[in-house]
């Protein structure tokens, strides 16, 4: 891969077997933090921020679960990644079309009661949503098998593509400019550097590039310049 580059985000076969075969042996914690932010092992922004705009004390938040391993990574994403991404986009999604959605499965009473589940109950054997599953089962033509077998989907987009295709034309105009907005936040040097070696396919940061993309975007169109 990419000279300078860390090997977490290499994208081939080899180091993805790595990377899985890491994660076995990593705690709860760091796994969270591997699975949910956008800069893995810290190194992009390290690289590619200046010194005054560093943050040492920025902690990633820990669980506060006592059960199980499962628990823990349930119990922070309940606190964060549920209402920080997952219902935020459900929210701008339906008000784009002038829908009201409820999420039936947040109902607090039902929430408190399935929360204190053991967490075999949740994932079992590596099925998620095992209980559900189980339960939908038991009512024949409830849910088709097609419905109950079917793998998790997201609300991932081709992020990975948009930047080093679609949107390589306002990366260049916009944070790899010289007079860019990010320029007195960033070393554009290493910044071009990733985002070369994400383009080639030595890396995947388009989550990360993404970010600052928009911080760009969203400082010219305020009108503010970093101090």
């Amino acid at each position: 891969h990419a000279s300078g580059m860390d090997h977490p985000y290499d994208t081939s076969f080899s180091s993805r077997a790595r990377r899985v075969l890491g994660d076995l042996k990593r705690n709860p914690n760091d796994l969270y933090r591997r699975w949910r932010h956008l800069d893995p092992n810290g190194s992009f922004w390290e690289k590619i921020l200046r010194e005054d705009f560093k943050s040492p004390g920025v902690e990633f938040p820990r669980s506060k679960s006592s059960g199980s391993p499962h628990d823990g990574l349930l119990e922070r994403d309940v606190r964060f990644y549920l209402p920080s991404d997952l219902l935020e986009k459900v929210d701008t999604m339906s008000m784009a079309h002038s829908l009201e959605v409820r999420v039936p499965w947040l109902d607090p009473v039902l929430f408190e009661v399935v929360a204190h589940f053991p967490s075999t109950l949740k994932i079992n054997g590596g099925i998620t949503k095992w209980l559900l599953r189980k339960s939908a089962e038991k009512r024949a033509g409830w849910l088709p098998q097609s419905v109950l077998r079917a793998k998790k989907q997201g609300f991932a987009i081709p992020i990975h593509r948009w930047i080093s295709n679609e949107l390589a034309g306002l990366f260049h105009e916009g944070p790899l400019d010289r007079n860019s907005r990010v320029a007195p936040l960033m070393d554009l040097v290493s910044l071009r550097r990733y985002y070369e070696a994400h383009r080639a396919g030595h890396i995947r940061l388009g989550h990360a590039l993404w970010a600052v993309l928009v911080l760009d975007i969203w400082l010219r169109q305020n009108g503010l310049e970093p101090a």
